[in-house]
């Protein structure tokens, strides 16, 4: 506790509670400390002639980094659908568009299907199957799209013109 505030002088980090720090150095050598445990424990498997375990410790190494970068993935497009969410939402509560909220969040869920497609492909699983979703999930959307246009594209574009009408005159 003592070097954490002698660190905490030095860099000038007094705003911070010594506990949180401390913690954080906690965390940071427990992450140390199972690193260096797997490491010992493959190679004692490696000499004890236990090669079937020692692959299935080195698969699971090997996995971890895939395993941060598809949360990653994963966090960064839940912060980009609920941005986006938002934001169309504005938009189309702006343009007194109805059932805005409806919309914004069927965009979110496209959003947030998308970024999953994308983690579970970092991850190598089921890389066929998130495929054909996509293909499925698309070709639906494309379907609706149409459908919706051909519902209300006569009203819209009814709109649009007595806009433009009104702006010339």
């Amino acid at each position: 506790m003592t070097k954490c505030r002698h660190y905490c002088r030095r860099w000038e980090i007094n705003s911070l509670p010594i506990s949180l720090i401390w913690g954080f150095y906690n965390f940071i050598g427990n992450i140390a400390f199972i690193i260096v445990l797997i490491i010992f424990v493959n190679d004692a498997l490696t000499t004890w002639k236990l090669t079937i375990f020692s692959t299935v410790v080195e698969r699971g190494i090997f996995f971890f980094p895939k395993l941060l970068v598809s949360l990653a993935i994963f966090g960064f497009g839940w912060l980009i659908a609920a941005g986006a969410a938002r934001s169309i939402q504005k938009t189309l509560h702006r343009e007194n568009v109805p059932r805005a909220l409806l919309l914004s969040r069927v965009i979110k869920g496209v959003f947030i299907l998308f970024f999953t497609a994308m983690a579970l492909v970092e991850l190598n699983i089921a890389r066929e199957i998130v495929v054909i979703g996509f293909a499925t999930i698309f070709i639906t959307l494309g379907g609706l799209a149409i459908v919706f246009a051909a519902l209300t594209g006569k009203d819209f574009a009814n709109k649009v013109r007595g806009t433009e009408d009104e702006e010339e005159k």
